[in-house]
């Protein structure tokens, strides 16, 4: 698969890992996060506040001209699509020659980190005793980076200092997948 904007390879996509949302069944009050730091921390990355703001002022104004019923259909009909466009824009990846977070509903931004501009990474688990997801800390020459909740954070790890080691050039050798959870 290639990056739309420059063309390049991309080597890496980077989901949350699923097992950053797992839940716990607690007796008075059900189903809980069994980590909700790092639930939310991911969440506030993934949830499409653009295309929920949107189309909340859309279901307020339909739903003041045209009443409440037909008013709620057209901010539903108008939210459901909104919301999918903006998480299939979401997304963060790694190409050769950088990392890429972009996010956005109509003008989409895009946070590159070149593989030149990281001096260190560490990775970091949120939780002890689990190793089957954390977040990955970048030390680049703009400050840090974080990258949340990814699954497999040594390997991923690996991979983008040895990107940045080679220059991209040992690219080819990698397989192009998404990180498990």
């Amino acid at each position: 698969m290639r990056d739309r904007t420059t063309g390049e390879r991309i080597i890496l996509e980077l989901p949350h890992s699923p097992r950053a949302y797992q839940t716990r069944y607690y007796f008075p009050f059900g189903y809980l996060w069994a980590y909700p730091a790092v639930a939310w921390g991911a969440l506030r990355e993934a949830i499409p506040w653009e295309a929920l703001a949107f189309s909340l002022v859309a279901f307020v104004v339909a739903w003041l001209r045209l009443g409440s019923d037909l008013g709620t259909a057209i901010g539903a009909s108008i939210t459901l699509p909104l919301v999918a466009v903006q998480m299939m824009r979401t997304r963060t990846f790694i190409t050769p020659s950088r990392i890429v977070r972009q996010r956005g509903l109509l003008p989409l931004r895009r946070a590159e980190t070149p593989h030149a501009a990281i001096r260190d990474g560490r990775a970091e688990y949120p939780v002890p005793g689990t190793t089957a997801f954390g977040d990955i800390v970048l030390a680049t020459s703009a400050g840090e980076q974080r990258l949340r909740a990814i699954g497999d954070p040594e390997s991923v790890l690996r991979l983008i200092l040895g990107l940045r080691a080679s220059g991209g050039a040992s690219a080819e050798c990698v397989t192009s997948g998404r990180t498990s959870g």
